[in-house]
C-alpha cells in the first residue's frame, strides 16, 4: 500500500465519500505507478545487477549496471517517490563510492524524470529532475564505452 491510500484510510470519514487532501510532497498512487513503470523501461535490455544501496541513503535499489574494461563504469540506478536534493544525492554517490577508482554514476528516477551524479570527484556533478529519456541515453553510451567512460557524462562544462 502506497503511503497515499495509507493517509487517506487511516483518516477517511465513512460518512462523506470525499477523502482529505494530501499533505504536500506525498506521492500520489498515480505517481507510484508511474514510478513502477519508469524503474521498468529505464535501460531496458541491459542487466542490471541486484545491489544494497549503504545504510541511511533514501533511495531504493533498482539495479547495477557494469561497463566495460578493468575498472569498469558502474551505473547505479536507484528511485525515490519525490526528486532528491543535490546534497542528498552526493552523500548517496559518496557513500556508494566509497574513494573505489571506478567512476560512478547514480541515477535515481522519480517519476518521469531522473536526477545524476557522478562519475568522478570530491564533489561530482549533480543535477536533478532532468529528462529520463536523455539520462538513460548519457548511461547507454558511457556503458558501451570501453576506454573512458566518464567522459560520456556531462560534467559543469560540458553540460548544455
Amino acid at each position: 500500500m502506497c503511503p497515499a491510500d495509507q493517509f487517506n484510510r487511516s483518516f477517511h470519514h465513512p460518512a462523506t465519500s470525499a477523502l482529505p487532501l494530501l499533505p504536500p510532497g506525498w506521492p500520489t498512487r498515480t505517481h507510484v505507478i508511474g514510478l513502477k513503470r519508469a524503474e521498468g523501461r529505464f535501460l531496458a535490455g541491459v542487466t542490471l545487477r541486484h545491489l544494497t544501496l549503504p545504510s541511511g541513503v533514501p533511495f531504493s535499489a533498482v539495479g547495477l549496471a557494469l561497463g566495460q574494461g578493468t575498472s569498469p563504469l558502474e551505473v547505479v540506478v536507484a528511485s525515490m517517490a519525490v526528486p532528491p536534493n543535490t546534497t542528498t544525492l552526493r552523500s548517496a554517490w559518496k557513500a556508494r563510492n566509497a574513494g573505489r577508482a571506478a567512476p560512478l554514476v547514480l541515477v535515481v528516477l522519480h517519476g518521469e524524470r531522473a536526477s545524476l551524479c557522478g562519475p568522478t570527484g570530491d564533489d561530482p556533478p549533480a543535477y536533478i529532475a532532468l529528462d529520463c529519456g536523455q539520462v538513460e541515453r548519457i548511461c547507454r553510451e558511457a556503458l558501451e564505452q570501453p576506454g573512458r567512460p566518464e567522459q560520456a557524462v556531462p560534467t559543469r562544462r560540458t553540460r548544455g
